[in-house]
């Protein structure tokens, strides 16, 4: 898809200039052109299909993450609760040690 926009818009685009300006000035036009293309493939394009996708694959992974911490603190609360102790304070003591360990 980037490549067809970028042959399609950018090429095409580039020649309809250089036909249509001053046969002096071609090719200060077709390298201006040259780069404004380029540009636009490097740091848009890819951004869209490479930047992009990386990006919602690591919040995608911060957001399992996250949802598994919390999945963990309610299971073990949970069992503390129904075991009869006081909910949450061992996890809590044991993330409050891990923490001053590292």
């Amino acid at each position: 898809m980037c490549v067809y926009i970028y042959v399609h818009i950018c090429l095409c685009g580039c020649i309809y200039i250089e036909v249509h300006v001053h046969i002096a000035r071609i090719y200060i036009h077709m390298y201006v052109c040259i780069y404004i293309c380029i540009f636009i493939y490097f740091y848009i394009c890819m951004y869209v299909y490479v930047c992009v996708p990386i990006h919602i694959y690591i919040y995608t992974h911060i957001y399992i993450y996250a949802h598994m911490y919390v999945c963990t603190y309610v299971y073990i609360c949970t069992i503390h609760m129904f075991r009869g102790a006081d909910p949450c304070r061992s996890f809590m003591i044991l993330r409050s040690t891990s923490i001053r360990m590292t």
